[in-house]
């Protein structure tokens, strides 16, 4: 592995899945990598191999996988269209410096989401060291949780308990505003206040 190469770690679920429905899972996922052009994607070593199975031992649904920077915009894009052939199949990608991102059917990234993910790998996957505070200039995974979990109208009732103006905020579209609002909260240094605010509205997501 290169300075410039990124490893990422690839983790499989599927509600309900056995282990040996997560072994043919894995083995999906790594053919369709490797004719996607990963020259170098791998089972997770792990866990020992059930009694009996033959080869070395290995993590159930895990590969680990090595890209070049060029490579990502492609796999991040192929993970999602992935994710969304079955009703109930999940991808998470983990790099060793603590970025998490999870593809699923339920929740689709937008093609600037992917574009934020794709320049946080290639910077070295780095996520906030603490939950709830980003490094300086880093608040991308936040504005993934806005864009992805809250629609338009949640949005605006997430402006009003922050006493922020919807309509007053630059962007297009719930995407946009997410953006904007984050940016302007920045600035006023009040994102703990969000992070407040949004796990009382949400309790189903991870603010982390």
């Amino acid at each position: 592995m290169t300075s410039d190469e990124v490893q990422l770690h690839l983790t499989i679920t599927e509600a309900g899945a056995d282990a040996e429905r997560l072994d043919e899972l894995t083995g999906y996922l790594m053919r369709d990598l490797r004719d996607l052009g990963a020259e170098s994607v791998e089972r997770a070593a792990g866990q020992p191999a059930p009694e009996g199975a033959k080869g070395d031992s290995f993590t159930w649904g895990a590969l680990t996988l090595v890209a070049v920077p060029s490579f990502l915009s492609q796999l991040v894009g192929f993970l999602q269209a992935w994710s969304l052939r079955g009703e109930s199949c999940r991808v998470k990608i983990k790099t060793p410096a603590g970025l998490e991102v999870e593809f699923t059917p339920e929740s689709r990234l937008t093609q600037d989401e992917l574009l934020a993910l794709v320049e946080e790998l290639t910077a070295g996957g780095r996520a906030p060291s603490v939950p709830g505070v980003s490094p300086p200039g880093d608040l991308s995974w936040l504005r993934r949780i806005l864009s992805t979990h809250f629609d338009e109208e949640e949005l605006r009732t997430l402006c009003f308990d922050l006493g922020v103006r919807y309509d007053d905020l630059p962007g297009q579209g719930a995407a946009g505003k997410a953006r904007e609002l984050i940016a302007f909260l920045e600035r006023h240094g009040r994102v703990n206040h969000l992070l407040e605010v949004g796990r009382l509205q949400r309790t189903d997501v991870r603010w982390e």
